[in-house]
């Protein structure tokens, strides 16, 4: 068989479910990269504990954090086994292609972590997603394996961060000295702010690659192993193993989110060292209950129309992901209208939710002239090595 020239999926190609997982995940990395948006990377949201900002902290903890970037970081397995099984079938090699994207990426997240979110996770995605490469055709039980090795590396990581912070009276102990850096962001000069974006960076990214890494590489794993069973290609296929894993893992992760989430910000001190232990440990079956609960209602039909609206962000999620960080530039960053270190969590959730909901207005209207997000449309081209039209064809 004549090999197909490879081509970007139409959209008519691209697994619907997947599109809603990627949309509201979106949601949920807004919500919790808000804390270091709006506040130094040393600080966040530390001494917020009681009235609204403590909900709305609980609220973040409980629900969202660690368990969003977990969601989006299976989808991008879940498309790697995508790609594999589209170039099997077209008998177009994926290998250069894959490569220029990893590389695309790595560039777009460090322009991102310097200008904008020392925060990035687009390198580690990177990065990881290179390493990774070689175990694309391993069987699943040797696939699992070492998923299983590496959140277990993670599980340790948690437990030693959990016991240093509960050493030291807990997360909230000692709240570093942050006006410097508050200053040069919410009044510095845009050369000020990317010098203290790549102070931050350094200590930023040791977290996400030295904390978040190994469980990222595990989540990339299993999505690699649930597109081979095309779990989420048609989820009404599958509902009975949806079924199951949204009965195991769900009320666990929740149950246990919660627990942590009031160790952490109504408690305090030592037991809060526990509850961010806790909080990584369960964060990846809350993760799984999501993924199973969204497919089963994509499955049923029910909200069909907001849902649409969710899946249209999701088509371009580089873009939104992208996107949100420059809404928050222009909120907090001397560039705009410099509230950075002035706003708690309470109002952070509420622009978050706005930031996000303002973005799926973006998408729907987009849309209806394009074929690819912006940044998407920029990271294929240079996957590709040609420029893709952008203009949707009268």
């Amino acid at each position: 068989m004549a090999a197909v020239p490879p081509a970007p999926l139409a959209p008519a190609e691209r697994e619907y479910a997947v599109d809603v997982l990627r949309g509201l995940a979106l949601l949920g990395i807004v919500i919790v990269n808000m804390e270091y948006y709006a506040q130094p990377v040393l600080s966040g949201w530390m001494e917020a504990t009681g009235g609204l900002d403590g909900a709305a902290k609980w609220l973040s903890i409980a629900v969202f954090q660690a368990k969003s970037y977990l969601v989006f970081s299976l989808l991008f397995g879940y498309g790697l086994g995508i790609q594999l099984a589209r170039s099997a079938a077209t008998g177009s090699p994926l290998g250069r292609r894959y490569a220029r994207r990893m590389v695309g990426l790595f560039l777009l997240g460090a322009l991102h972590g310097v200008l904008l979110y020392a925060g990035d996770i687009l390198m580690a995605y990177a990065v990881l997603g290179a390493i990774l490469w070689p175990l694309r055709r391993v069987a699943q039980r040797e696939l699992l394996f070492v998923a299983g090795g590496l959140a277990a590396l993670s599980a340790l990581g948690a437990v030693a961060i959990g016991v240093g912070a509960a050493l030291s009276g807990g997360p909230a102990a000692d709240v570093p000295d942050t006006a410097a850096a508050v200053r040069a962001i919410a009044e510095g000069t845009i050369g000020e702010q990317i010098a203290q974006r790549v102070s931050d960076l350094g200590y930023a990214q040791l977290l996400v690659f030295l904390v978040q890494g190994p469980m990222v590489a595990a989540a990339f794993l299993v999505g690699l192993l649930l597109a081979r069973r095309g779990l989420l290609a048609d989820p009404a296929a599958h509902r009975d193993a949806l079924r199951r894993m949204l009965r195991i893992c769900l009320p666990v992760g929740l149950v246990g989110s919660a627990v942590a989430a009031t160790l952490i910000v109504v408690v305090g001190g030592a037991p809060g060292g526990a509850g961010l232990t806790l909080q990584f440990l369960v964060a990846p079956l809350s993760s799984l209950g999501y993924v199973a609960g969204i497919a089963l209602l994509v499955a049923s039909g029910r909200l069909a129309r907001p849902l649409a609206r969710v899946a249209a962000a999701g088509r371009m999620s580089l873009t939104v992901y992208l996107g949100e960080s420059i809404v928050a530039m222009l909120l907090f960053t001397g560039v705009g209208f410099g509230l950075y270190g002035r706003v708690g969590p309470a109002l952070g959730l509420a622009i978050a939710v706005g930031i996000w909901l303002g973005f799926l207005v973006f998408a729907a209207l987009w849309w209806r002239a394009f074929r690819f997000g912006p940044f998407e449309w920029l990271l294929r081209s240079f996957t590709y090595w040609r420029l893709q039209p952008l203009r949707r064809a009268p």
